[in-house]
Parts: structure tokens; C-alpha cells; sequence
């Protein structure tokens, strides 16, 4: 159980993710429970025969594939996605594709170019107070406020959980400050209401 702790908790993402089956002369479910409740793929008495061994070490290896091939489906999808599911603001994958193009531009016609992160800092208090679908809604009423905020020609994309990056096309940096500021102000008064 030691063993299986360490692995689970182990900060190297690869070591994490091991499979493990968990064989034990005790066979009785509060063993069985534990080994699974710390993260054991299969728990497997000693008492079971090589068939059955063998057969429940290749569902498990089949399981991992599949999760793996899962993953790397996710992740390709990721790539092609172009706008957040909550706040319809760009992916990051996306913000880096229309990045490169306000880059050029901007250097193709040595104009300025300027790029605001903004993050909501309270997000974890809200979704521990009420919920991750009440700090959804907060962050989608967040992200429209700001697109409504900036031009067509700019690009907003929400990079992480609570965090947005704005690139704006022929901006000065004083004038992007000026912008943060509006938000600021207007965020710090804005009312979502919940539950009174």
C-alpha cells in the first residue's frame, strides 16, 4: 500500500500513470477496497489461477492502450479546436496561430503590437463556495465583458482555467494599460448574483 501511495503521488507525470495490479494473499474486501481507493488498476487474490491472472493483466494492459490512445485523441482534437467550450474565447492553441499573424503584421508594418494577461484570482473561493458550474458562469459572463471590450481586429483567448490573454493589433503599451485599467474597474463593480 506503500508503494502504491508513492506511485500515485510521485510528482513524475510517467510513474503516475504505471499500472498497477495489486496481487495479496489477503483476499478480503477491505484490502481489495484500499488497493483500489489508492489508485490500483486490478486487485487479484493469490488464490487465482494463471488463466485468470493472465487474462486480468491483458484487460488491464488493454485498458492502458486504450486510455493512451484516448489522450493522444484529445490532444489532437485540442489542436484543432478553435474556441473555448465555456467562454467562447480562442483556445491557446489557437491564440497562437492569430499571434503569429498580429506579429507579422505588426512587423511587416512596424506598428505596435500589445499583450494583456488578465486572471481571475478568486476563482478557486468561488467554485469551492458554490461550485465549479456557478465559477464557469462567472468566468463566461468574465470573458464576454472583456470581448466586448476589445476591437473585431483583436484576439482574446482563455490560456488556463482562469486566466485570459489579450493581443491587440496597433496598440500602444499605455494604451493597453488604459484598457486594464476599464476592466479592472468594471469587473471589480460588476454583480453576478447567486443564490441571493
Amino acid at each position: 500500500f506503500a508503494l502504491l501511495e508513492r506511485i500515485r503521488g510521485s510528482r513524475d507525470a510517467r510513474i503516475r500513470a504505471l499500472p498497477v495490479v495489486v496481487i495479496s494473499g489477503n483476499e478480503g474486501l477491505d484490502s481489495k477496497n484500499r488497493a483500489l481507493k489508492l489508485g490500483a488498476n486490478d486487485f487479484i487474490g493469490k488464490s487465482a489461477d494463471a488463466p485468470e491472472v493472465m487474462s486480468r493483466l491483458d484487460g488491464v494492459l488493454r485498458l492502458v492502450n486504450a486510455s493512451k490512445e484516448l489522450e493522444a485523441s484529445r490532444q489532437a482534437l485540442d489542436r484543432t479546436v478553435t474556441h473555448d467550450p465555456v467562454t467562447g474565447a480562442l483556445t491557446p492553441h489557437y491564440l497562437l496561430t492569430e499571434g503569429r499573424k498580429h506579429f507579422a503584421l505588426a512587423k511587416r508594418h512596424s506598428s505596435e503590437l500589445s499583450i494583456m494577461a488578465l486572471r481571475l484570482d478568486t476563482y478557486d473561493d468561488i467554485t469551492l463556495a458554490a461550485g465549479k458550474d456557478i465559477a464557469d458562469v462567472v468566468i463566461t459572463r468574465i470573458a464576454k465583458l472583456i470581448m466586448a471590450k476589445v476591437r473585431a481586429e483583436d484576439s482574446v483567448a482563455r490560456t488556463a482555467q482562469a486566466t485570459f490573454m489579450v493581443v491587440a493589433v496597433a496598440t500602444s503599451a499605455a494604451q493597453m494599460l488604459q484598457l486594464a485599467q476599464r476592466l479592472h474597474q468594471e469587473l471589480s463593480q460588476a454583480k453576478v448574483n447567486y443564490r441571493e
